[in-house]
């Protein structure tokens, strides 16, 4: 009974060195890097800045302990590809570079620890992001880019933003966490078209006109009339479409003097709407610039939603000795229960939280998946 006595209260001495994680860190010798160059960079340039990155890799990782090294640039072919990437590009500026080291390898950790440091430095503007690669870690974010996902939620975007700049600036104070970013940038470039009414209407355009010729010029005209041609010889059919060549849309002025068409007047209008549209109808009689004006903006280069509202997800990774694990998350609480913090969320959806997670409400939902109410 003795022994039995001793045992126990030297297994309860332990109990403040036990760690929180689900499943204990593995070396499984990969390294999944997450890259996302500035947005809207060509899918071009982000090929060219992945060989970079790889030699800056290689020169990292001796070749003895190195087995390959595979890029993936830009967006899967399919969103049936999309939806089972837990990466989540956004566009050509994402790309992943999976490294695989041999069986005999310094730890794994080490290398991901040099690389994060170097690659900032040696890269600025561009942001890096390690990615759980092994199939444990990947479970356990449950198909998220991070173990830490704060989201967002509201109908203003432009105050989620806001909202979430300020608290990525206080998570940024927290030991432990890194590669922090946010998954919705919002600097995506983007050029309005204003056009003229007054003088579209002279000319005999309609706004509608215009968006279609824009559109046309721009993306193919496979979306406003779709043409297939059907090969005799093996029965295939091919798409034909027409479009302006994306290295002759260079400038601001290009752009202004894409030409513009409109197509002939229906009978049913009758002479005098053809009249007043002029004679020349379904001829190039204008060009976009002589009908309006165009200004640079930026906009969101991605939306994502939760439960219909606009949501903007701030992801994070942890770098914590094991049994680490419980602080880092009393770091993140203390941050999220700041009552200025809170304060700053709006009394609105402070009420929303407390109407839709009242404990009592939970319960009731839980009792009658087991004990459903029998009809009158």
């Amino acid at each position: 009974m003795l022994l039995v006595a001793t045992g126990g209260l030297v297994s309860l001495s332990l109990v403040p060195f036990l760690g929180r994680d689900f499943f204990p860190t593995i070396d499984s010798g990969e390294i999944r890097l997450h890259l996302r160059a500035k947005t809207a960079t060509r899918i071009e340039q982000t090929a060219r800045l992945a060989d970079q990155i790889e030699q800056h890799i290689r020169d990292k990782i001796p070749a003895a302990e190195l087995s390959g090294i595979v890029d993936n640039i830009g967006l899967p072919v399919s969103g049936i590809n999309i939806s089972y990437d837990s990466a989540l590009p956004i566009g050509p500026a994402d790309a992943d570079i999976l490294v695989t080291l041999n069986v005999k390898h310094r730890p794994t950790a080490q290398y991901v620890k040099t690389l994060r440091s170097s690659l900032a430095q040696a890269f600025p503007g561009v942001t890096f992001s390690f990615l759980p690669a092994d199939m444990v870690s990947q479970i356990l974010n449950f198909g998220l880019p991070a173990p830490i996902d704060i989201q967002v939620v509201g109908n203003q975007i432009d105050q989620n933003r806001a909202f979430a700049d300020k608290l990525m600036t206080r998570l940024r104070s927290v030991p432990g966490l890194v590669d922090l970013r946010i998954q919705q940038p919002a600097d995506q470039p983007e050029i309005d078209v204003n056009v003229d009414r007054t003088k579209a209407l002279q000319a005999g355009f309609t706004q509608r006109d215009v968006a279609q010729n824009l559109l046309i010029a721009l993306s193919g005209s496979s979306q406003t009339s779709p043409n297939f041609w059907l090969d005799p010889k093996n029965g295939v059919s091919y798409p034909l479409m027409t479009e302006t060549p994306q290295y002759q849309v260079d400038s601001l002025q290009s752009l202004a003097n894409i030409p513009l068409t409109r197509a002939p007047v229906p009978a049913a209008m009758g002479t005098e709407a053809a009249a007043a549209m002029g004679s020349s109808a379904g001829l190039t009689s204008n060009v976009l610039g002589s009908l309006g004006s165009m200004s640079r903006t930026m906009q969101q280069a991605v939306i994502s939603h939760y439960n219909v509202q606009a949501v903007i997800d701030g992801e994070s990774g942890r770098l914590v000795q094991a049994g680490s694990v419980e602080s880092l998350a009393q770091a993140i609480q203390g941050i999220m229960a700041d009552p200025a913090r809170r304060s700053a969320m709006g009394h609105a959806a402070y009420q929303r939280y407390r109407r839709l997670f009242r404990g009592e409400d939970s319960a009731r939902t839980l009792l009658s998946l087991y004990f459903p109410e029998k009809p009158a």
